[in-house]
C-alpha cells in the first residue's frame, strides 16, 4: 500500500468535514479513484452518495486513469465518476446509482469499446447524452453505440473524422446518426468538407457544426425538423483565416428554423431576405458587419424576438439605418454592446414591448452627452424589463449631476446594470420599485445615503430588490445603508470599509431582524476590526471576509449566526496569528463544526494525532498529498 493510500485510509476520513473539503483539492490526480472507493470505509459514505443522487451525475469512461482523473476532486463535486474496474464493481454493489449523462474521453474508440461493455446493463436505457472527445473517431462504431444506447437524445463528437493525423486534406464524412429519439447533435471537426453522406435522423431539432472550418455548405442537407442551427468559431487562432473559406455561401436553412447562431465568423455581409420567415432568434455576435447594415433597407423576419449584433463594426450611421428600417414588431431582446457608437440619439422606433436592451460600450466611450438640458434624450421602451448600459461614460450621466430632474426608468424594469459609468451621485436616478437586481459596480460612489433624499428616492422603496452589487466603489462607511427588507444578496467587495460594528444597520441586532439577506460579500476591503456588538442577520448563510486585514473578530453566536453555513476568512493573517498564539483555533473549529470556516491552511496549525504517536498539521498533510519536492517530511505509519 502506498503512503497516499495509507494516508487516505487511516487519516483522511477521520478529519473534520471543514478540513476534508479543503484537503480534497490537493489529492493527486492518479489517486482520485481510490479516494472515492474509500468512502466504503468512511462515515461520509452516506452523505456523499446522498449528494450524488440528488441529480443525475456525469459518468466518465476512459482507458487509463490519468485522463479520467484529470480534474481531480472537482469531478467528484460535479457528480463525475471514473471508469475503472473498481468503479464497475462499485456500481454493481450500489443499485440505487443511475446515470443520465455519459462523457467518454479517449484517444481511440477501439480501446474504449471493451471498457464500455463492462458497465452494467441497467445504465444503458437511462443514458441520454454521450460526449466523445478523441483524436480519431471512425463512424463505423456508430451502430454499436446506437445498439448499446437506444434512448440517446444528445450526441456530441469532437474531431469525429475518418482521417489519420498525418493527413491534412479535407475529407468526406460518412455517418448515419440513426438514433430514433436523437434531438441534439453536435459535430465539431476542422477537416471535413463534404457532408453529402451524412444522414441525420428525422427527430433532430438542434444541429451544431461549430469549428467545421472547411465545410462546403452545398453538401450539407439540414433536416426540415431542425429548429436551431449553430455554426460558430469557438476556437479562435486555431488556424489562419486564409486557410479556409469565410462566409455562408451555399447554406440552405430549413423553413421552420427558429434559432440561427452564427457568432464569431468574421462575416462582413448577410442576406437578410434569405432568412427563414419563422426565425425567432439570430446571433450575429463577434462578426465584422457594417456596410450591409447601413446601406440598405433591412427587412428582418417578422417573428424575430431576439437580435444579437454585439461586437461588430457598427457606427452611428448603421444604428440610424437600423432604426429607419424599423425593428421587428415582436422584438423582445436587442443586444447592441461592444460596437463603435458615439451617441444613442439614432436609436429610436423601438417597440414598446421590448423587454431586454443592452447598449453598453465595450470598445469606446460616448463623446456626446446622454442628456440634453437635464433631460435624457433617449426614451426607454415602456415595458422594458432588463437594461444594460454599463460603460456609458464620460458623457453618459455627467450633465445630470447638477440637474433637479431625475433619470426615471420604466416602471416595469426588473434588472438594471450600470457598471463603469463613473457615477458619483445616486440622487440623480429614480429606481422603480419593480427592480429585482441592480448592479452599480466599478463606479465612484462614496456615499449611498444620497439616495435617501426624499419620499420617492429611498432604498426602502425598492421592496422587490433581491440583488444589489456595489462592489469596486469608494464606500468606507456602512452606517447609512438601510437595505431593502427583501434583499437576499449584497456585494460590497473591493471598497474602503474598515470596521464592522453594531452601528451598521446590517449588523445591528434590532434593525436586521426582519432582513432576508442570505449572502454578504465584504472581501477585499480594509476591515481590521469586527466589534463584539456586530450581529449577523438571522437569515445570513454565507459571509465573505477574505483578503482583509482583520486582527480581531469575536467568535460568538451573535456574529456566527444560527443559520450561517460558510464564513470565508482566508488571507487575514493578523487574525490567524493571534488565534495560533492563543491556541484557540481547534476549540473554535470544534464549537462551530456545523459552519464551514474557510481559511488558508498555511495560516492555521490544525493538528491531528498519528496512529504511531506524534502530530501532523494540515499544511504538512497537503504537502504530502502533493508529493511536494520542497518538503523534508517523511510520512510513515
Amino acid at each position: 500500500m502506498s503512503y497516499i493510500d495509507d494516508f487516505l485510509k487511516k487519516y483522511f476520513f477521520n478529519l473534520p468535514g471543514i478540513i476534508i473539503n479543503q484537503i480534497c483539492e490537493q489529492i493527486p490526480e492518479i489517486y482520485i479513484t481510490n479516494f472515492f472507493l474509500l468512502i466504503e470505509d468512511s462515515t461520509a459514505k452516506d452523505l456523499i452518495l446522498e449528494e450524488y443522487n440528488k441529480k443525475p451525475f456525469r459518468l466518465e469512461v476512459s482507458h487509463h486513469e490519468r485522463v479520467s482523473a484529470l480534474a481531480g476532486y472537482y469531478k467528484l463535486r460535479y457528480r463525475t465518476l471514473v471508469g475503472s474496474e473498481e468503479m464497475v464493481k462499485f456500481f454493481n454493489s450500489h443499485p440505487n446509482i443511475n446515470s443520465a449523462s455519459f462523457h467518454i474521453s479517449c484517444e481511440f474508440i477501439a480501446l474504449l469499446m471493451p471498457l464500455i461493455e463492462k458497465y452494467p446493463k441497467r445504465f444503458n436505457n437511462n443514458i441520454t447524452k454521450v460526449s466523445l472527445s478523441m483524436k480519431v473517431f471512425h463512424p463505423r462504431y456508430l451502430p454499436y453505440l446506437i445498439e448499446w444506447l437506444p434512448n440517446l437524445r444528445e450526441f456530441e463528437a469532437n474531431h469525429p473524422s475518418a482521417l489519420e493525423e498525418d493527413e491534412d486534406k479535407p475529407a468526406q464524412f460518412e455517418a448515419d446518426f440513426n438514433w430514433k429519439n436523437l434531438t441534439k447533435l453536435n459535430i465539431r471537426h476542422d477537416h471535413v468538407e463534404d457532408w453529402s453522406e451524412v444522414k441525420f435522423p428525422p427527430s433532430l431539432i438542434d444541429l451544431d457544426i461549430s469549428n467545421c472550418f472547411y465545410i462546403n455548405f452545398s453538401t450539407l442537407k439540414i433536416p426540415e425538423s431542425v429548429e436551431k442551427f449553430s455554426y460558430c468559431f469557438l476556437v479562435k487562432c486555431m488556424k489562419k483565416r486564409s486557410e479556409y473559406q469565410v462566409g455562408l455561401n451555399g447554406l440552405k436553412l430549413p423553413k421552420n428554423l427558429k434559432v440561427l447562431d452564427i457568432r464569431e465568423n468574421e462575416l462582413t455581409d448577410i442576406n437578410f431576405k434569405q432568412l427563414p420567415a419563422n426565425l425567432e432568434e439570430i446571433y450575429l455576435f463577434g462578426n465584422q458587419l457594417e456596410t450591409c447594415l447601413q446601406s440598405e433597407n433591412i427587412q428582418w423576419p417578422c417573428n424575430l424576438r431576439l437580435i444579437d449584433i454585439r461586437d461588430n463594426q457598427l457606427h452611428d450611421e448603421a444604428l440610424s439605418n437600423l432604426s429607419e428600417s424599423g425593428w421587428p414588431k415582436n422584438l423582445k431582446s436587442l443586444l447592441l454592446g461592444g460596437n463603435w457608437f458615439e451617441s444613442f440619439s439614432s436609436l429610436y422606433n423601438l417597440p414598446d414591448d421590448l423587454e431586454d436592451l443592452e447598449m453598453n460600450l465595450g470598445r469606446n466611450l460616448l463623446t456626446t452627452s446622454f442628456s440634453i438640458g437635464g433631460y435624457p434624450y433617449f426614451r426607454f421602451p415602456t415595458y422594458l424589463k432588463t437594461l444594460d448600459i454599463h460603460k456609458c461614460t464620460p458623457g453618459g450621466f455627467g450633465l445630470m449631476e447638477d440637474s433637479t430632474v431625475r433619470i426615471e426608468f420604466p416602471k416595469t424594469l426588473t434588472n438594471l446594470k450600470m457598471e463603469g459609468c463613473e457615477i458619483e451621485d445616486l440622487s440623480q436616478f429614480i429606481f422603480p420599485p419593480s427592480l429585482e437586481s441592480l448592479s452599480l459596480k466599478n463606479n465612484c460612489i462614496s456615499d449611498i445615503s444620497l439616495y435617501n433624499c426624499g419620499n420617492e428616492i429611498n432604498w426602502n422603496n425598492l421592496n422587490n430588490l433581491k440583488e444589489l452589487d456595489l462592489s469596486s466603489n469608494q464606500l468606507s462607511n456602512l452606517s447609512s445603508l438601510n437595505i431593502p427588507l427583501k434583499l437576499k444578496k449584497l456585494n460590497l467587495s473591493f471598497n474602503l470599509i474598515n470596521e464592522l460594528n453594531g452601528d451598521v444597520p446590517i449588523f445591528n441586532d434590532e434593525s436586521n431582524k426582519v432582513l432576508h439577506l442570505n449572502y454578504l460579500n465584504l472581501n477585499n476591503n480594509r476591515i481590521s476590526f469586527v466589534d463584539s456588538s456586530a450581529t449577523s442577520p438571522p437569515r445570513l448563510l454565507r459571509l465573505m471576509l477574505q483578503i482583509n486585514a482583520i486582527n480581531h473578530l469575536s467568535f460568538n453566536s451573535k456574529f456566527l449566526g444560527s443559520n450561517l453555513v460558510l464564513i470565508d476568512l482566508r488571507y487575514n493573517q493578523p487574525l490567524f496569528q493571534e488565534l495560533k498564539r492563543s491556541n484557540h483555533i481547534n476549540p473554535i473549529l470544534e464549537r462551530y463544526k456545523n459552519i464551514r470556516i474557510k481559511f488558508d491552511p498555511r495560516e492555521v496549525n490544525f493538528e491531528i494525532a498519528k496512529p504511531n504517536g506524534g502530530l501532523i498539521t494540515v499544511y504538512d498533510m497537503m504537502l504530502i498529498l502533493r508529493n511536494d519536492p520542497d518538503t523534508n517530511l517523511n510520512y510513515s505509519i
